[in-house]
């Protein structure tokens, strides 16, 4: 298992809307392993395995994950606490949770930043 959940990122449309990305960077709250996670309303997501394809539809930017932050975006349903989410894809790719809570915390607040979650 790679230790990084790569989160690539790349303009889908050059009308951006910079007003909304700030708005939503502000309104990001800070994530704990108790914070539920949920996919925005305005992302569109494609599964291409192994990885996952995401458009931010108030960006307009396009996002791709490997195969861990398709995991973790899957995860994402607004149901299942972070710490959750830490559990399952550690179990699914074998490693012990401790060792990727870091940088699942990463991955989500990097998502978060952009607009793809709500906290």
């Amino acid at each position: 298992m790679q230790a990084k959940y790569v989160l690539n990122i790349g303009p889908a449309s050059y009308k951006m809307n910079r007003k909304m990305i700030d708005k939503e960077r502000q309104q990001m709250s800070s994530l704990s392993l108790l914070s539920i996670p949920a996919k925005a309303a305005a992302v569109r997501s494609q599964s291409m395995p192994p990885d996952m394809i995401l458009l931010n539809l108030n960006s307009g930017y396009y996002y791709s994950t490997n195969p861990v932050g398709a995991a973790v975006w899957a995860c994402c349903d607004g149901l299942q606490s972070v710490r959750a989410i830490i559990s399952e894809v550690a179990a699914a790719f074998g490693v012990p949770a401790e060792e990727v809570q870091g940088d699942i915390l990463d991955f989500l607040t990097d998502m978060a930043g952009e607009g793809l979650l709500r906290v």
